[in-house]
């Protein structure tokens, strides 16, 4: 089991250099928008393209990996701030507050908690593991991670379901793994630890790479749904199931809800009818 979610993951990061260059495309679009958190996008265009076959050109040498992996609440288009992150300086480390993790690649350094970990790269890479490679294909990038947006429109979701039907017997991830159409925290930081480690530079898998902790990143995650706090962690849970298993749910008990309270609603008429003097 752990064999086949590792290599998912390893897939993954071999796709992640043309997921993140998507994103991308639009840059030309974004250009003429007048908001100015999204001119950082424009010069992105300069860096060099990430390497599939290699781990070298990735993690904070790249300007956009380290722009991934550089926490909310530091500035890393301050030079001197990106070079204390590169340089490994005390008060500049690498953490569970990833830019990578948040939606929309943004976020409040006044409330850590805004956004957190509803990014869509996390979301895909989500699916790419948990569901099926080709699920994964129903996440854009172009789409806003707030809470209150819609979940895939009802023709991509068929598009989806369709192109990733499988083989009789061959069941995903989240299906052996008896989810239950239930996303877990766990999963979550299993994840997010997989995205971080993607747009990293480390070559094989260990507790720690650039003075990022994986394991302190996993357990993070996992405290943020767990830890005895209120930062709306239900409302996040219930958005992972909205947009992860949201098909899966509305197919599997809207259409029986709906035919048994009309069968009861009959009967219960035809009962009131039957009593009535002829």
């Amino acid at each position: 089991m752990c064999t086949n979610r590792r290599k998912r993951a390893n897939d993954f990061i071999n796709v992640t250099d043309r997921t993140i260059y998507k994103f991308l495309d639009k840059v030309d679009g974004l250009a003429d928008s007048p908001e100015e958190s999204k001119a950082w996008l424009k010069t992105l265009q300069k860096d060099p393209v990430i390497d599939s076959e290699s781990r070298e050109n990735r993690g904070l040498k790249h300007d956009l990996c380290g722009l991934l992996l550089c926490p909310i609440e530091l500035d890393w288009d301050d030079e001197e701030v990106c070079n204390k992150v590169r340089n490994y300086k005390e008060g500049f480390e690498l953490g569970p507050t990833a830019r990578a993790l948040y939606a929309n690649f943004t976020g409040d350094p006044k409330n850590l908690d805004a956004g957190y970990l509803k990014s869509k790269l996390l979301l895909k890479l989500y699916k790419f593991i948990f569901t099926s490679p080709s699920s994964a294909k129903s996440v854009s990038l172009e789409e806003s991670g707030d809470e209150n947006a819609e979940p895939p429109s009802a023709s991509k979701r068929c598009r989806t379901s369709q192109s990733s039907s499988r083989a009789p017997g061959k069941k995903d991830v989240a299906t052996m793994l008896n989810m239950n159409n239930k996303v877990t925290p766990r999963s979550i930081a299993y994840a997010a630890v997989q995205l971080l480690f993607a747009l990293s530079s480390a070559e094989r898998w260990g507790a720690e790479h650039e003075g990022l902790d994986f394991y302190d990143t996993y357990y993070h995650v996992v405290d943020h749904f767990e830890g005895d706090h209120n930062n709306g962690s239900s409302k996040l849970l219930k958005w992972w199931d909205s947009q992860v298993f949201l098909q899966a749910k509305r197919s599997n008990t809207g259409g029986a809800r709906r035919a048994r309270k009309l069968i009861e609603e009959q009967r219960a008429a035809r009962s009131r009818a039957s009593q009535l003097p002829s």
